[in-house]
């Protein structure tokens, strides 16, 4: 399995079962990358974790070593397989996180808990399937963004504890459930098929 003291580029191609990388800075792609389950680790902080240009099949989970997640800057995913689920140990765990990016073209996404992950702040998630959320709430610092497309499959992010501190944008034709403690602000004059909203403002 790759292991770099550096900036790890995965390159592109494919691998016959699980791919394992460990690096001690940033790891990247420069193509396609297909595998099993796939496993990451940055044992520097303030690493990226880039694998969202190309448009990848990942057929098992994708997990964020978790002695390592609190060393994880900015977390970036594309993958085609149907049966993308979610993300280990992304989430509290990741606790100096600061820029999420997820794109699933073929399936769901579930945006883990993010209460004490102070450093939080942009958020874009585009899927084909429903956005949703764990229990707990996602709560991002000062100015963060979000982003968020499911196409025509609903997007449902209805924690009481929700905390979207900046702009929200909300793009496609679902259903939007959304809820936020404070003022929700949503970019420009979207067109929501909107199914309840609520600030508690």
């Amino acid at each position: 399995f790759p292991v770099t003291i550096g900036v790890l580029n995965l390159g592109q191609g494919a691998v016959a079962g699980a791919l394992t990388a460990t690096s001690a800075g940033a790891i990247t792609q420069s193509g396609v990358i297909n595998a099993g389950a796939v496993n990451l680790s940055v044992t520097q902080a303030n690493s990226d974790i880039l694998l969202a240009s190309a448009a990848n099949n990942f057929t098992g989970a994708v997990t964020i070593n978790a002695g390592t997640a609190s060393n994880v800057q900015d977390f970036a995913l594309r993958n085609t397989n149907a049966g993308a689920g979610s993300v280990g140990n992304l989430g509290n765990a990741t606790s100096n996180l600061r820029d999420l990016t997820i794109t699933y073209d073929n399936a769901a996404f579930q945006i883990p808990t993010f209460t004490t992950v102070a450093s939080l702040q942009n958020i874009s998630i585009t899927t084909g399937g429903a956005i949703t959320q764990a229990a707990g709430g996602i709560v991002q610092s000062a100015g963060g963004t979000t982003f968020l497309n499911s196409g025509s499959f609903p997007i449902t992010l209805f924690d009481a504890a929700n905390n979207f501190t900046g702009t929200v944008t909300v793009a496609g034709t679902g259903l939007v459930t959304l809820q936020d403690v404070n003022n929700l602000a949503l970019a420009g004059q979207q067109s929501l098929n909107l199914a309840e909203y609520r600030d508690w403002e």
